[in-house]
């Protein structure tokens, strides 16, 4: 291997090298693939492995296999890709390899014929973006712990290892270390304040609080080695700005409807989805399109039952607005107007919603926007890549976090605009790391737009506390909380 490696990427793989079963932590942008490559590729040359078996978001399986190829001397033939149709990937499984590449999904497929093909091998299990497996009920969560129960080392990259809440740690650390982590009930009793919610005729028990949680930062600590960019590159500020804005007079309606709907049938049956309305009557008020939802009901065969004719009468109660009726739009406008028109930056503009996207790019065609979402092909998304690194006309790149979080360099832009959030703090922070990362040259502004007394500033608080209790469980450098501090979260 010809690699040139910083120092925290020495130590990384050094860490790596001494320990069977680790998580390497390090923020977005460190370079956590490279040194879990370089540190298999050592073992292999040392007898210790014959092959690596990455599970890794499907975004991110080609940038793998191209990673490997960059800085090894693998044939490409020795790295393979498990996708394709079902012959294809049976074919697949069974060429020899020193590099198997697949993704969560694929393994929640194909794990049991890929458990049957490793029981007599030696290799090492690699769970890229591992917070994907938090979820102990998952089919692919349960999929990776069988697979790895196999595996003589098994190691987790992440740099958002507590996706959300603490409890997301249990099944991941279950994944590495049975004994390290216990049973899920007794990691509740340890860590969690549980409260008994009552909902009509329902009682569900719900975790409300934390408690103890130093004892679990230094259970993470035994296995994580998380460093920040911070401590380790010499990276431009980054300035996180938040813009208040006021919501229409209609789009005040309109959301104070849906808020007053959502706190009268307030239930964990129906509370996420209202939540959902909530965030999109903030975000832009055409989204909720309540005629859609009025047709699909009356278009029911079958009688309706009662819950059924309360949500008809819902949605008979609320207007159909358009895009210009929210507030945010006419913000944006000016924004896109001074950094895109005047000034000729190039602009990240980041939003969780089909509709907006579709909207902004015809709305923003004077741009040459670029898009990058869930819909658009392999082909588009390496084409909107492409022209915003070479066409200096294309000055919007317009994505879905959960799309273009991750794997993505998109630093020649230093600007991005949210222009919603939902309450995943992963998203975000992924998103965000985008442009801030190794090869950025300008400082980064991060502006949030706000509606201003929405479920928008509930989604921030969300946010803030999260980051808090994220960077305390992992020893961030920063993070200078007191656990009694942490716990009052």
């Amino acid at each position: 291997m010809s690699v040139t490696l910083y120092e925290h990427q020495h130590h990384g793989v050094e860490f790596l090298l001494n320990h069977k079963q680790a998580v390497l932590g390090d923020e977005m942008g460190l370079g956590k693939t490279l040194q879990t490559i370089v540190a298999c590729e050592e073992l292999i040359k040392r007898d210790e492995a014959d092959e690596v078996i990455v599970v890794c978001p499907l975004a991110l399986k080609l940038n793998w296999h191209n990673e490997i190829l960059k800085f090894t001397n693998t044939p490409a033939a020795d790295i393979i890709i498990v996708e394709g149709s079902p012959k294809t990937r049976e074919k697949l499984l069974q060429l020899p390899r020193r590099w198997l590449l697949i993704n969560y999904e694929m393994l929640r497929i194909e794990g049991e014929k890929l458990l049957a093909s490793q029981r007599e091998r030696r290799f090492i299990m690699v769970c890229d973006e591992s917070h994907r497996i938090k979820n102990r009920k998952a089919k692919q969560a349960k999929a990776c712990v069988k697979l790895g129960e196999l595996a003589t080392r098994r190691y987790l990259l992440s740099g958002t290892f507590i996706a959300n809440k603490p409890e997301d740690i249990w099944h991941q650390m279950h994944f590495l270390d049975e004994d390290l982590a216990g049973s899920y009930p007794g990691f509740l009793r340890l860590y969690c304040i549980t409260k008994v919610m009552v909902f009509g005729r329902n009682r569900v028990e719900q975790i409300v609080g934390y408690k103890n949680l130093h004892w679990l930062k230094e259970e993470v600590g035994k296995v994580m080695l998380r460093r920040t960019k911070d401590q380790c590159l010499d990276l431009p500020n980054k300035v996180v700005q938040k813009i208040p804005v006021q919501m229409t007079s209609k789009q005040t309606k309109l959301y104070r409807q849906i808020a007053n709907a959502l706190v009268r049938s307030w239930s964990p049956s129906n509370r996420l989805q209202r939540m959902t309305y909530a965030l999109e009557a903030a975000s832009n008020p055409a989204l909720i399109q309540p005629e859609v939802k009025i047709a699909a009901l009356q278009a029911q065969k079958k009688r309706l039952n009662d819950q059924q004719r309360a949500q008809l009468e819902f949605w008979q109660d609320l207007p159909t607005l358009a895009a210009e009726d929210g507030g945010k739009l006419h913000v944006l406008d000016d924004l896109l107007t001074l950094y895109c028109q005047e000034e000729r930056r190039k602009v990240i503009l980041w939003t969780f919603y089909v509709g907006n996207i579709k909207l902004f790019s015809e709305r923003y065609r004077r741009y040459n926007p670029a898009l990058f979402y869930g819909q658009s092909s392999d082909k588009q998304r390496q084409q909107s890549l492409q022209r915003l690194s070479d066409d200096p006309d294309c000055l919007l790149f317009i994505a879905n976090p959960q799309a273009a979080g991750v794997g993505l360099n998109l630093t020649q832009a230093s600007l991005c605009i949210f222009f919603d959030r939902n309450f995943s703090s992963v998203d975000y922070q992924q998103a965000v790391d985008r442009i801030h990362r190794i090869g950025q040259t300008q400082a980064c502004h991060i502006l949030l737009l706000q509606a201003q007394k929405s479920i928008d500033c509930y989604v921030d608080a969300v946010h803030e506390n999260k980051i808090k209790i994220n960077d305390y469980l992992q020893s961030d450098a920063v993070a200078k909380i007191l656990a009694g501090d942490i716990e009052s979260l």
